[in-house]
């Protein structure tokens, strides 16, 4: 008997953690630039940061500009039709994103940031 509770404890034990990743939400941030030549921040907080240690983040611009403008740390995306996308390793638990309008006078851009 004692050896069958110890294969059900083993079992609950492998459910409970299963269960556990399944409370893990990954966090979204949703960032519309309507006017392209002025900068903007935007700080992204993780969810729950004592439970969840995020290890990447990924970015996606997406929308018209009428020349460069730069985003993140320097990373300058020329103008056009953007769609760009960027996965990145993040250790943080709060991000500020910056958008630098550089050159960029006319258009609108979607950013969509996750760290799942």
């Amino acid at each position: 008997m004692n050896l069958l509770h110890k294969k059900i404890s083993k079992v609950l034990i492998i459910l409970f953690l299963i269960s556990l990743t399944g409370c893990f939400q990954s966090t979204k941030s949703l960032l519309i630039i309507n006017n392209v030549s002025r900068d903007t921040s935007i700080l992204i907080k993780v969810i729950n940061p004592r439970l969840y240690s995020p290890t990447n983040m990924i970015v996606k611009i997406t929308g018209e500009s009428s020349d460069s403008f730069i985003v993140m740390n320097g990373m300058k995306i020329p103008g056009g039709i953007v769609d760009t996308l960027m996965n990145m390793d993040f250790y943080n638990h709060e991000y500020l994103f910056k958008y630098n309008s550089y050159k960029a006078k006319k258009g609108q851009l979607k950013v969509s940031i996750e760290i799942p």
